[in-house]
């Protein structure tokens, strides 16, 4: 069998030959989005075993044969890359699908790849190709350019703070497994008034220069909530929503990874923040035109300061971190709604990456506004 499988390996994309088995691409693909391909073969093959492949391109044809089976349909040999492949049983259905998330990265933009997949009959030593030739050419996704965002990739961070409060521990290990956007800024009142139609900001007017480049603020978190969901709602229809994803508030632990950036100090700035990183100490008195300080390492502005940003989680205000590793936290169940990174009224150890707050969901101040991303179903 290992050597089936070495040989399986090199092989991708049938010809059409007389079968009824096909493989199929559901969906588009885009990098960092997953993308799912789809083997139907007959129901009386219940039970063979199924083998996948990914490889680079590749436009000769020929048969493979291997000793001892027969071999149904010919293929197409890339002699030396397999991005990917996978194998198991075909189920009773006959129809077997596998997932692989497309990296964020250019350079497989405009790529194309061959997707083969065979079943071997063990009751008659039979190899089937499929019938379908399924070819795949990675887009380059990307929410609207004036949405401002950011890709981030999946990754694992340490979420919390020995020098916080006992909310904030233990330090302990999350893992965001699925990629998203996440908007470099934090919503302004323009971005607001053109969604929601209204702008319920004290910094606005004659008074505030450029109030409309100011982040929206004294919104609840219901507020932001609506916000999102019309948000989603407009790109659903005009076709830019990819398939399991939607605007959302980030999860505490998003917003924590995201606002570090990789850094492990108590800022994303380093060991200190000082008045020419932020706006916070109520130096402004007021919000500042989002970017109108340096952005974080990964491009995202006013991570610390300017506005306490919602969060998609519940929160009961107690210790509530786990103490060993987690994946996608998210806490649905509480009294109250998270924010996190603290605003222009905050002393500096209110605006570290770590730092928790808690407001009744319903609540709206000068001080708290909203950043969103667009990111794996959370909420319906």
């Amino acid at each position: 069998m290992a050597k089936l499988f070495a040989l399986v390996c090199l092989a991708l994309v049938t010809v059409a030959s007389a079968q009824t088995r096909t493989m199929s691409i559901n969906g588009t693909a885009s990098i960092g989005f997953p993308v799912t391909f789809v083997h139907q073969a007959p129901t009386t093959s219940a039970g063979s075993f199924v083998l996948h492949a990914l490889t680079p391109h590749y436009a000769g044809v020929f048969p493979l044969q291997i000793p001892g089976l027969s071999v149904v349909g010919t293929t197409q040999i890339d002699a030396g890359q397999v991005w990917l492949h996978s194998w198991g049983a075909l189920p009773p259905t006959g129809m077997r699908g596998w997932r692989i998330e497309i990296p964020f990265n250019s350079m497989f933009v405009g790529v194309t790849f061959d997707v083969q997949s065979l079943d071997i009959d063990s009751a008659t030593n039979t190899l089937h190709w499929t019938q379908s030739d399924a070819e795949l050419t990675i887009a380059n996704f990307a929410p609207p350019s004036t949405f401002n965002m950011v890709p981030i990739s999946a990754g694992t961070f340490q979420m919390g703070s020995i020098a916080g409060q006992a909310t904030e521990q233990p330090i302990h290990a999350v893992t965001i497994t699925r990629p998203l956007w996440c908007c470099k800024y934090e919503v302004t009142q323009r971005e607001f008034l053109s969604v929601r139609l209204n702008n319920p900001s004290q910094f606005q007017g004659a008074s505030y220069p450029n109030f409309l480049q100011r982040p929206v603020e004294r919104v609840s978190w219901y507020d932001a909530m609506v916000y999102c969901a019309t948000l989603t709602a407009n790109e659903a229809v005009v076709g830019r929503l990819p398939a399991g994803y939607q605007y959302r508030l980030p999860t505490e632990a998003e917003w924590e990874y995201i606002c570090r950036a990789g850094t492990v100090t108590e800022w994303n700035t380093g060991v200190s923040l000082s008045a020419s990183q932020a706006n916070f100490n109520n130096l402004l008195g007021q919000t500042s035109v989002v970017g109108s300080y340096g952005a974080n390492p990964w491009g995202l502005f006013d991570t610390h300061g300017n506005v306490w940003e919602w969060c998609l989680d519940s929160w009961d205000n107690t210790a509530n971190y786990p103490a060993s590793a987690v994946s996608d936290p998210y806490v649905s169940i509480g009294p109250y709604r998270s924010v996190r990174g603290g605003s222009y009224y905050d002393l500096d150890i209110n605006c570290r990456s770590a730092i928790r707050n808690v407001y009744n969901p319903g609540f709206s101040g000068n001080f708290v506004g909203f950043r969103v991303v667009l990111a794996p179903i959370l909420v319906r």
